[in-house]
């Protein structure tokens, strides 16, 4: 079977080999099966983000919510987050790089509401007990 696309495309569809199928509008019914998978890496966008990506943010006195998963970060981006008093949600999922030390820097967070931490083994089921009363702690 060939991969090249179908002759009714118009050449610059036809010229992106096996990509042309992205193309098609759901109008154009000409080619029943679904969308080949595009070839090649698919890098998550997040994976290579590091505490550099942190420092760049902690700027936004506004930011209330912060997600990171599976990411760079250490303890030193937990650090600059701790000094965010906007910060009112947060979520870690699959960060191997961060520690309950780190967590305890975001303890003091006025604003904080919520936090949620999964995939972390070095972090305990207990470390609840890190924040205050007032925020919904999540680990799993």
């Amino acid at each position: 079977m060939s991969s090249s696309p179908p002759a009714h495309l118009p050449s610059a569809s036809r010229n992106t080999g096996g990509l042309h199928r992205r193309c098609l509008s759901s109008r154009n019914a000409a080619h029943p099966r679904p969308p080949a998978p595009v070839p090649g890496p698919h890098p998550h966008p997040s994976r290579d983000t590091g505490d550099l990506a942190t420092e760049h943010i902690s700027g936004l006195a506004s930011l209330k919510t912060y997600y990171a998963g599976r990411t760079r970060i250490t303890d030193r981006s937990l650090e600059l987050l701790g000094r965010m008093s906007s910060l009112e949600r947060l979520e870690f999922w699959e960060c191997a790089a961060l520690t309950e030390a780190g967590f305890a820097d975001l303890s003091g967070l006025p604003r904080l509401r919520e936090i949620t931490i999964g995939g972390i083994p070095a972090i305990a089921k207990d470390a609840a007990r890190l924040f205050p009363k007032k925020v919904r702690v999540t680990i799993g």
